[in-house]
């Protein structure tokens, strides 16, 4: 990978598209039943712009969010998920809008599943369904359905919260699962996404040494790139951490004014296959 210097980025809320003016923003993903959030401030949108970001009474805009960021010719999706609140503030002569948005936030906290299964329904059924109660994309479901490749041999009701029934059926089959850009993401336990290793070292963005942070994890910082995200494998060489490691956590800021355009992640080394169990 070629270092690569001049950024690029691209934001949109809802209509509203802008690849020119100044941002800054914060992004932190999750593996896991978490939701990720963002916080993007656009500075001096049009008094046209900000009406259309105008929010309710409450201060509340449902619409979506998206974050592109990275490097000319490497700019990828960093964050897609629901706007939250909009604030629109005046310092001095400038003007600044601050949006906070969740990833699957209301699926994952709201959603409820009414169902029953008969004996020998496939896993894969069943969690489709309660992705589609949730109104989540079915994201790389499809690609783990060999990992899915079991029934639910007793039988099971369904009736709660989509993502607590959504956790123990995982659980009993060796997997984990998250809300990724509004799609769901399956991962066997301790396993990272089924793609090659994105390789971290200093011709390719590392930032500085990796530390240790806890029992098999490290966590290191990086330049913006595509791919450093909740559940991808990393391949890190450097002059005291070598190894590949799953990505757990992510915190994404960037600042195009400032000097952060970066990345860290906290990474737990690959864990061995998980027994299924339901």
């Amino acid at each position: 990978m070629t270092r690569l210097f001049r950024r690029a980025w691209r934001v949109q809320i809802g209509e509203l598209v802008t690849e020119d003016l100044d941002v800054s923003f914060k992004v932190v993903r999750h593996v896991g039943a978490t939701p990720g959030t963002a916080e993007l401030t656009i500075y001096n949108l049009s008094e046209t712009h900000r009406r259309t970001l105008r929010p309710n009474a409450s201060g509340w805009l449902r619409v979506f969010c998206q974050i592109d960021a990275g490097y000319e010719g490497s700019r990828s999706m960093i964050f897609r998920g629901d706007t939250r609140r909009v604030l629109s503030s005046r310092d001095g002569t400038e003007w600044q809008t601050v949006i906070t948005a969740g990833d699957g936030e209301h699926a994952i906290r709201n959603a409820r599943v009414v169902a029953a299964f008969a004996r020998e329904t496939s896993l894969a059924s069943v969690v489709r369904s309660i992705a589609q109660q949730m109104g989540v994309g079915e994201g790389n479901l499809s690609a783990m359905l060999p990992s899915l490749d079991t029934t639910v041999r007793a039988g099971t009701v369904l009736h709660g919260q989509a993502a607590q029934e959504m956790t123990r059926l995982c659980q009993r089959a060796g997997l984990e699962w998250s809300i990724q850009d509004g799609a769901l993401q399956i991962l066997r336990r301790g396993r990272g996404l089924e793609r090659t290793a994105v390789v971290l070292n200093s011709d390719t963005g590392l930032i500085g040494t990796p530390e240790r942070a806890g029992w098999r994890r490290i966590k290191c910082k990086a330049l913006i790139q595509p791919d450093l995200v909740p559940g991808r494998k990393i391949l890190v060489e450097s002059s005291t951490t070598r190894g590949e490691y799953r990505i757990t956590h992510a915190e994404i800021s960037g600042d195009t004014r400032g000097e952060e355009w970066d990345v860290e992640v906290t990474a737990r080394d690959i864990a061995l296959d998980a027994p299924l169990i339901v």
